[in-house]
Parts: C-alpha cells; sequence; structure tokens
C-alpha cells in the first residue's frame, strides 16, 4: 500500500478514455484462453439448479415483504442457482435470502459513497450496528431493516442445525464481509493505493465468495468433519481460497465497465493492476488480469485432480465437496453471461455487442 498521489487520479481519467475509444475491442472468452487453460471451456456444459424459477419466486416475495428487493433485483437474483445447482430447494431459498441482502447492502453501500459524507457516515454506524450484532447474538434497542433482517437469516440456518464450527466459521465470514464491504474503497476517499495482493485479499471479503464456499456444505447439508480433512486440510484450504479468488475476480473483469466507468469506481482489479504499474494500457492491465485468473484456474484443476485421485478421497464426503467446487468455478462464468446486470451498450466486450 501506497499513498495516492494527483497523478494516479490523472492515470484513472486517461484509463476511463481509453475506454471510451475501445468500444467492441476485446473478448472476455479469448481474454481467458492460452496454450495450457481455457476457462470458457471448463465451463461447457454447466446447468443451474432445476428448480430456479421457484425458487427466484420465492426470493423475491420474502425480499419485497422485507423492503429490499430493488428495481434492478432481478439481475442479480439469479445467481443462487447457479452457485449452488445441487443444493435442495428449501435451503437454496435460505441462501438466497442471504444474497438478497449481501446485494441490497453492496449496492446501497455503493450508492452511498457516491452521495457524500452524511451517507458515509451512515453507512459507518451500519457497519457497527451489524458487527455487534454478530459478535453478541442480539438485536440492540433501535435496530433498524438490515440487523433485523441479519438476526431472522441467521435463526433460520440455525434451525437446521448446522455444526457449530461451521455456524462459527460463517458467522466470522459474514462478520468480515460487513467490515470490509460497507466502507468507501475508492483512491479518492482512502487516500491510498492498494498493491494488487493487498486488494485480492480485501475483494475475497467483499465479494462473498468466502460465504460462497461456506453455503456449499449448508446447501447440500454435507458438512466437512475434521477427521475427514485433517490429511489434507493445507490442500483443500488452497482449492478453497482458488475458487473464492476465480468468483470474485473473474466479476471484476465482467463488472469492470460497471465499476468503473458507470460507478467511478476504482476498487476492481484492472484500475488496481494500472495504478500499480502506470505504464499500462487498457490493453496491457486486462491482459494481466486475466493473466492471473488463467493461472489461478490452472492451479485449481490441478490440484483438484490432485486430490480426486488419492484414495482417501475418492467416492467420500470430500468427492462431493470437491465436484461442488468445481461446479461453483464454472457457475462463475455461466452466471455472468447469462445476467444482464454488467451488459452496456457499446461495451468494450464483444460479448455484449
Amino acid at each position: 500500500m501506497r499513498l495516492a498521489t494527483p497523478e494516479d487520479e490523472r492515470r484513472l481519467m486517461r484509463l476511463r478514455e481509453e475506454c471510451a475509444a475501445a468500444a467492441g475491442h476485446f473478448s472476455l472468452a479469448q481474454l481467458l484462453i492460452d496454450d495450457c487453460v481455457d476457462y470458457p471451456a471448463y465451463c461447457l456444459g454447466f446447468q443451474p439448479h432445476p428448480q430456479a424459477g421457484a425458487e427466484l419466486k420465492r426470493v423475491q416475495e420474502w425480499a419485497e415483504h422485507s423492503g429490499i428487493w430493488l428495481p434492478h433485483s432481478p439481475n442479480y437474483t439469479t445467481m443462487n442457482a447457479f452457485l449452488h445447482s445441487t443444493a435442495s430447494l428449501e435451503r437454496l431459498v435460505t441462501i438466497g435470502k442471504l444474497y438478497a441482502l449481501f446485494f441490497y447492502l453492496d449496492d446501497n453501500a455503493d450508492i452511498a459513497a457516491s452521495l457524500g459524507l452524511h451517507e458515509l457516515s451512515r453507512l459507518a454506524q451500519l457497519r457497527r450496528r451489524l458487527t455487534h450484532l454478530l459478535n453478541s447474538g442480539h438485536l440492540s434497542a433501535g435496530h433498524g431493516r438490515e440487523e433485523r433482517i441479519t438476526f431472522e437469516l441467521f435463526d433460520e440456518l440455525r434451525a437446521t442445525n448446522p455444526p457449530a464450527e461451521w455456524m462459527r466459521l460463517f458467522t466470522a465470514a459474514t462478520r468480515m464481509y460487513y467490515q470490509q464491504t460497507l466502507i468507501d474503497w475508492r483512491t479518492a476517499a482512502s487516500g491510498s493505493v492498494l498493491s494488487v495482493r493487498e486488494y485480492i485479499e480485501a475483494r475475497l471479503h467483499t465479494s462473498g465468495m468466502y460465504q460462497v464456499v461456506l453455503l456449499l456444505e449448508f446447501g447440500d447439508a454435507r458438512y466437512l468433519q475434521h477427521h475427514e480433512v485433517v490429511h489434507i486440510e493445507p490442500r483443500l484450504d488452497r482449492l478453497r481460497w482458488l475458487c473464492a479468488a476465480l468468483g470474485a475476480l473473474i466479476n471484476d473483469l465482467f463488472s469492470f465497465e460497471k465499476e468503473f466507468l458507470q460507478e467511478c469506481s476504482d476498487f476492481n482489479l484492472v484500475p488496481v493492476i494500472l495504478l500499480n504499474q502506470p505504464q499500462l494500457t487498457l490493453t496491457e492491465a486486462l491482459t494481466d488480469a486475466a493473466a492471473l485468473l488463467r493461472k489461478h484456474l490452472r492451479e485449481f484443476i490441478e490440484l483438484s485432480k490432485e486430490m480426486r485421485e488419492e484414495a482417501s478421497v475418492k467416492d467420500g464426503p470430500l468427492a462431493f465437496h470437491l465436484h461442488s467446487l468445481e461446479l461453483t468455478v464454472q457457475s462463475t462464468w455461466a452466471w455472468q453471461l447469462a445476467t444482464t446486470r454488467y451488459r452496456k451498450e457499446q461495451s468494450l466486450f464483444e460479448e455484449w455487442g
């Protein structure tokens, strides 16, 4: 991390100018293919949950009743059935409610960041209240809608009797999500430029991908026990991290125009790469971002294959979990092609043409 300078803002302005002149110039698919790995081909054949329509109807009714259904909510609530394509319907609905809340908070944080100090102060208060709720497990006097919904959803999770350790990990991941998401990460607001490594660490929290990985176990009601994973725990942790990183960072490519051009946020892998290497062009920054994704996917494929071939993994709970991780990586490409959330007229990317 380093202090931001006026030159950083000038470089971001030049990047926006480069984007304006590059409509239809790039292919997301081609950026993610090299001699060793083909991201789109890896995701071919993926199918979302067969009861996606029923799940979406129930989540929408709940979100409207709860007051968190936004005009653009249909653009993201379809994600649940992609990320959790093997979950039971009842558990998929619970997951869908959680994601609807997370997207609602994330989108309102983006709006607050654009409205100035008063809204940012309100956001900081909300962050403190939600953190207190997850630390204490109790609603405070005068609680707001976001706290009540969080409290009720965690009660819904607990009612399914998950292992205590899983519940602890999910609570910790959600607490960190609230702490990292409900702040203004823009360079102009923070006064600092994150390194690429620091950015990725923060992005994995703000993306909600740590919760996604944990909810794979919840969705299928197949929780990994310590004795089942202790012999491969470091490699499993790495595989789960790679799954989270791939989900978060491929979203940065798809959402680059929405976040950087439409919302004027530079909290995205592409501008972060450029701010750390200001001599790069738009083409080079996109190429570097895609190369990082291809590198992570290559490692994910090789590591999952290696783990699958071990006798202790075959046909057991670990084999099912590895399959769930693989489906999740595939779903992140499939859903973002299907949703209209990131589409833009005269886009940089030919996929939106």
